[in-house]
This record gives structure tokens, C-alpha cells and sequence, in this order.
């Protein structure tokens, strides 16, 4: 229990250094400052500041993945489920990475590292969304399977982040991408 909230502790620490100094200039002793902690008390919890990013990226698609699959049971329309998700899922997280002074270093591919881990929460999103498209009957057929319109909606916000001007814009285009991938029901 004690290590619990202690993890959490440095989680949530080391994501506010992050989202203010970037990966690069964070030090190990920023994140144990940020947290309340000695470096050495760190230590026993983390052996360094990969597995630190690593274990913030983890818990923030935990989190998310959390949020996606609540709204995905939400009594809305299929479209309704799908413009709150990426709300959630890229929106919000692009406004507070917006924020950032190190946001162009956290938003670039630099983090080898971490790619299973970003890979993992993308593949468990496509698939929550596959089964929600899945479970929509309304759907024009013939056309694409359920996982290849989720997969189209996940690569396209991933896309729609790099060109996107503002919050705004971004949210613009991924409903455009929302209505293109999942026409609305035909009224008649």
C-alpha cells in the first residue's frame, strides 16, 4: 500500500518535470525533488529516468484506456462514443502537451525506448474501438471491417496531431475523420 502511493507519488512527479523541462533535461534529482523524496529513496523505486518515462507513458494509457472504455459503454450513438474518446484519448492530452514549454521534444519520436509501450496502448485502443464499431449494426455493407475503421480513426489521430494548427483544429479534423470512417445513421 505504502509503495503504492509512493509510486504513484514519483508518477505524478515526475510527469509535471517532464511536461516542464522535456526528457532530456530532466534529472533524476528533479523528480525526486518534485516528489518529496531523496534520490536515493527513488532509486529503490525506479533504477532510472527511462523506466520512469516508461512507467508515466504506462499508467497516462492505463488511465486513458480506463476513460475509453467507460465512455465506449456510455448510451450514445456509436459517432456521439467516438468524438468523446478522442477527446479523451487525443484532445486533451494535445492541449496539455500544448502547454508545455518542452513540447516539441515530447511530442517527437525520440523514445525508442518506450515504443512497446506506445505500441501496446495503440493496439488495445484499436481493439476496444474494433468492438464497438463491431457491435454498431448500423453500419453501411459492404465496406471495411470493424478493425480496419478503427485502425484508419487511431492512425489518422496520430497523423491529425503533427498538422494540426491548434486544439481546435485538431478536434475538427478527427470528427471530420469520425464522419468519414463511420457515416451517420440514414435518418430514413
Amino acid at each position: 500500500m505504502v509503495a503504492d502511493i509512493r509510486r504513484q507519488q514519483i508518477l505524478d512527479a515526475a510527469l509535471e518535470v517532464f511536461l516542464r523541462y522535456g526528457y532530456r533535461r530532466t534529472t533524476m534529482e528533479d523528480v525526486a525533488r518534485q516528489a518529496g523524496l531523496s534520490r536515493p529513496t527513488l532509486y529503490l523505486s525506479f533504477p532510472g529516468k527511462q523506466a520512469i518515462f516508461c512507467a508515466v507513458v504506462e499508467a497516462g494509457q492505463d488511465r486513458l484506456l480506463g476513460e475509453v472504455q467507460g465512455i465506449l459503454q456510455r448510451p450514445l450513438t456509436l459517432r456521439d462514443r467516438l468524438v468523446a474518446v478522442f477527446e479523451a484519448w487525443s484532445v486533451a492530452p494535445f492541449a496539455e502537451l500544448s502547454r508545455s514549454p518542452a513540447a516539441d521534444e515530447l511530442a517527437g519520436d525520440g523514445f525508442a525506448f518506450a515504443g512497446d509501450i506506445f505500441a501496446d496502448g495503440l493496439a488495445r485502443l484499436v481493439a476496444l474501438l474494433a468492438d464497438a464499431i463491431a457491435d454498431d449494426d448500423a453500419l453501411p455493407t459492404p465496406g471495411p471491417s470493424a478493425l480496419a475503421r478503427a485502425r484508419v480513426l487511431v492512425g489518422a489521430a496520430r497523423g491529425f496531431k503533427e498538422i494540426a494548427r491548434d486544439v481546435e483544429d485538431l478536434r475538427g479534423l478527427l470528427a471530420d475523420q469520425i464522419t468519414l470512417t463511420v457515416p451517420p445513421r440514414d435518418p430514413r
